[in-house]
């Protein structure tokens, strides 16, 4: 009996689970090469993770930060001019009651030069606030840059 249960929990475990995930794409519309932070808040701070690029080669390592605040970039996450940025939640607008994405976008110069302090204090981030009625039929939000830094 414990052996017939077993295989049963085995051969359920294999089964596919199909998740409701949503997809959205942020162009990359400036001359720049930028990062795109998913924030959880309307702060920089809450940044979950870095957007990767659309149609990337695959690379295992994560955009974190060292011990120094300075940035280990993942090449996944640099987004180049006319390239898209690509984001996938289980909800897409739901984690906040305002219904918005929050994305903060860092210059791949500022991200390279300045720690994450620095980032922060001195502001070297653009934001871009995104709604459903924003996006259109393909899920895509185009960004066409604030950043003068």
């Amino acid at each position: 009996m414990l052996l017939m249960t077993l295989i049963q929990v085995l051969l359920i475990s294999c089964l596919p689970v199909f998740d409701s995930m949503e997809q959205m794409r942020i162009v990359n519309r400036t001359m720049d090469t930028i990062l795109i932070g998913s924030a959880k808040y309307n702060n920089i701070d809450s940044i979950k993770w870095f957007l990767e690029c659309w149609g990337a080669k695959y690379d295992s390592t994560w955009t974190r930060t060292d011990i120094l605040g300075m940035f280990e970039i993942s090449n996944n996450n640099f987004i180049p001019h006319d390239s898209m940025g690509c984001y996938g939640e289980t909800t897409l607008f739901g984690h906040n009651k305002e219904h918005k994405g929050y994305f903060f976008i860092i210059k791949q110069e500022n991200a390279r030069i300045y720690s994450w302090k620095e980032i922060c204090r001195n502001k070297l981030y653009d934001t871009l606030f995104v709604t459903r009625e924003m996006l259109g039929p393909e899920n895509t939000v185009e960004y066409r840059g604030n950043l003068c830094h």
